[in-house]
């Protein structure tokens, strides 16, 4: 028997179970898929509650990630793992001493950016929203959040040296990152960054 003739009418079906598998996925996206929806009650429209806390909360927002996750841990974490991590009283009182440094500088940007967003929020409902406001309150956040990362991420700059090679092998092991496929799905890697 021709192999051909028996591969075509296996490919057809796969073919046809696929369509019937995916019409009805795409049908409910159409739906109710629709991304934005009830976000238009949000007060400030951009930001979801989670994030305005985050913002008022000196939180990470996964905007350290390319420091935490290239072996540049972030302070709250290590002090998370004193105790796994052997800190000496020294470490711990350098760490701390960082630590709210950084939540003294994102404090106030995180204010100010849902402040921000929120007079862009308000000119738009308002319609009072014209380019040069536009583009001078856009540019106002994009000073602000680059100011946010780069509090965030000079901590983890200013932690690493603070620890050990094994203290820093046996952080990266204990968030999760000393192993698994590279996704973030290990059970440890699953923990959130909200903070450092």
């Amino acid at each position: 028997m021709n192999s051909n003739a028996l591969y075509t009418p296996l490919l057809g079906a796969f073919i046809c179970f696929t369509l019937m598998v995916a019409s009805p996925i795409q049908a409910q996206e159409q739906l109710t898929g629709q991304p934005y929806a009830g976000q238009q009650t949000r007060s400030v429209k951009a930001l979801s509650m989670k994030e305005i806390e985050d913002y008022r909360n000196g939180a990470g927002l996964g905007m350290a990630k390319a420091a935490e996750l290239n072996h540049y841990p972030g302070p709250i974490h290590v002090l998370e793992f004193a105790s796994q991590l052997s800190l000496s009283a020294a470490q711990k009182k350098e760490i701390k001493s960082l630590y709210q440094q950084m939540k003294a500088g994102a404090v106030p940007l995180g204010v100010k950016i849902i402040a921000l967003e929120s007079e862009l929020d308000r000119l738009f409902a308002t319609g009072e929203i014209r380019q040069q406001s536009l583009k001078n309150l856009v540019e106002k956040i994009a000073r602000a959040k680059s100011r946010l990362r780069t509090t965030h991420l000079s901590v983890h700059l200013k932690t690493k040296p603070l620890l050990s090679s094994k203290q820093l092998a046996q952080y990266d092991h204990l968030r999760g990152y000393s192993g698994g496929d590279g996704d973030g799905s290990s059970s440890q890697g699953k923990t959130q960054h909200g903070g450092h």
